[in-house]
């Protein structure tokens, strides 16, 4: 059998994904992304070459770059130090959310003739940002993978004006344990890419071919199988123009004898090619001439990723890879997850005490978000930067609700009230508890105060009863917390007195004084009685008449 007898179906899937170094007020920590959507930079020359190719490419980008990317279209700021200064690539970047526009409606047109109708984009989006599914779930922020994979969809929709083919989670090592495919199962992800050998056939001599299923607790999903050689052969240098030669022969020999050796009856005949790391930057003038070359050799034709999902994905046994060490070890840190789930922490408090979290708090969301990105696998100390940056502002604007109280507060008696001023300089109402914590906390019984509704920049003054055990000075902290009783903010410190303790004191002190007063006059009394006593004992006995 030739490799032209019966060609075999090779579907490119070609993702346009970046570093998401994007704080919570929009400000970029660099210029990382501007740069390479501008003309030359990384993501254009990707773009360009796919546009080129519209019949052979399949899409897969991340939603938070066409949102990105459509905030740098209305102006933007790149944060320099401790300064920020205004990019000047603002009409660049919105030229290229228009080219992708295009490039897509393009791509439409050209699925719309091949297959019908289909009034979605051929575009399919990663959970927002590309989260590190497998790390944070295992630091135990599921909740943080649900958000990002069912907000993605409408992110990219919001920027394209028009609905996307749906989710998909694209593995960062290729491979993914049970507990995070069951996560994204239940999260609504129905198509997971991973590499052919995270799935390999049961039977062995068998050419693991585009579609598999990967089980789940829920329903199996849909595992789009990435050729590891073709990925391997993408990813060889490609700097000169004999490196981009022997590139484009490499991956035509592979892809030939994968021809010959699936069979013409086989169940699947669909190959799949991708890059090994999905912020790929390849040579735009050697991926277009393979891209050329993979359209003209009779063993080959273009498939899209839609083709290969219709196809029967249980026709080929498999069984499942494992998650070893290596892929653990290549997760985001715990300890930086850690800080991460602080923040998570801080947020949530924050929106339980506004009355109207709409505008404020999403943005923080988004950006904690971003900070849960694959993309710090690599650049780790710009996932510490963007960290540091979303709690250093949310920290800012929760300590503009806060405890006026200071000083000494003296209580009349044993117990007493202690008043406490609340003051809010945000722009919106908040509804707070507060409650007093001594140190040591069994010298102070006081409960807490809830539902406490404070106007915006408004303040407001409440009394808590307390009860002072001992008649010592207790240091106090006034605590406030959110309507379900979990701390929120600074803590101001006090110092309590009661006045009781000071008066049984003075008491004490009183009696003592009078005690030694009256131990001293006894005992004076008895020594001038005595002298007086001994004194006529010597008068007698000097005295001859006695």
């Amino acid at each position: 059998m030739g490799p032209d007898s019966n060609p075999i179906d090779l579907v490119w899937l070609w993702p346009l994904i970046d570093y998401p170094a994007q704080e919570a007020n929009k400000v970029l920590l660099n210029d990382e992304v501007p740069r390479s959507l501008a003309p030359g930079g990384r993501l254009d020359s990707l773009l360009t070459v796919g546009a080129d190719n519209v019949d052979k490419v399949s899409w897969v980008a991340d939603p938070q770059l066409l949102q990105v990317s459509q905030d740098m279209a209305r102006g933007y700021q790149v944060r320099n130090g401790q300064s920020l200064s205004v990019g000047d690539l603002s009409t660049q970047s919105g030229q290229w959310i228009s080219r992708l526009t295009e490039a897509l409606l393009a791509s439409q047109d050209f699925d719309s003739v091949k297959s019908g109708k289909n009034d979605r984009l051929p575009l399919w989006v990663t959970p927002y940002a590309d989260i590190d599914a497998g790390a944070v779930t295992a630091a135990g922020m599921g909740t943080n993978v649900v958000r990002s994979t069912t907000m993605a969809a409408g992110v990219a929709s919001n920027v394209l004006g028009q609905a996307v083919s749906g989710t998909l989670y694209w593995a960062p090592s290729g491979r993914l344990n049970k507990e995070t495919g069951d996560l994204l199962a239940s999260s609504g992800v129905r198509t997971v890419i991973l590499r052919a050998n995270a799935l390999p056939p049961s039977q062995p001599n068998t050419i693991s071919t585009g579609l598999g299923v990967l089980g789940t607790t829920y329903n199996g999903m849909n595992a789009v199988l990435v050729d590891p050689g073709l990925s391997a052969t993408l990813s060889l240098n490609q700097s000169s123009q004999s490196n981009a030669i022997l590139m484009r022969q490499r991956f035509l020999a592979e892809t030939a004898l994968m021809s010959q050796l699936i069979r013409e009856d086989a169940p699947s005949r669909i190959i799949v090619a991708g890059p090994r790391d999905i912020r790929w930057n390849p040579s735009p003038e050697a991926l277009n001439a393979l891209l050329s070359a993979t359209g003209s050799v009779p063993w080959l034709q273009s498939a899209s990723l839609s083709d290969l999902l219709i196809e029967n994905s249980t026709a080929i046994a498999r069984k499942r890879g494992g998650y070893g060490p290596k892929s653990q070890k290549a997760e985001l840190p715990s300890a930086y997850l850690k800080r991460v789930q602080r923040a998570s922490d801080e947020l949530a408090a924050f929106t339980a005490v506004l009355d109207n979290p709409l505008g404020i708090t999403r943005p923080y969301a988004e950006a904690i978000l971003r900070a849960q990105s694959s993309a710090w696998r690599v650049d780790p100390a710009t996932g510490e930067e963007l960290i540091s940056s979303i709690t250093s502002s949310l920290r800012d604007q929760t300590d503009k609700v806060y405890a006026l109280s200071q000083g000494t507060i003296t209580l009349s008696g044993e117990s007493g009230l202690v008043p406490v001023t609340i003051a809010n300089d945000l722009d919106r109402s908040v509804t707070i508890g507060v409650q007093l914590r001594g140190d040591p906390s069994a010298r102070l019984k006081s409960e807490p105060l809830y539902e406490i509704t404070i106007g915006p920049g408004k303040k407001v003054s409440v009394e808590l009863a307390a009860t002072i055990v001992g008649g010592r000075a207790l240091s106090a902290g006034v605590q406030l917390l959110t309507p379900e009783g979990q701390k929120f903010g600074r803590v101001a410190q006090i110092d309590l007195v009661s006045t009781a303790y000071a008066r049984a004191a003075g008491w004490v002190i009183g009696a003592a004084f009078v005690a030694i007063v009256l131990f001293v006059v006894v005992g004076i009394t008895r020594r001038v009685h005595k002298v007086a006593t001994n004194a006529r004992s010597d008068s007698q006995k000097n005295d001859p008449y006695v």
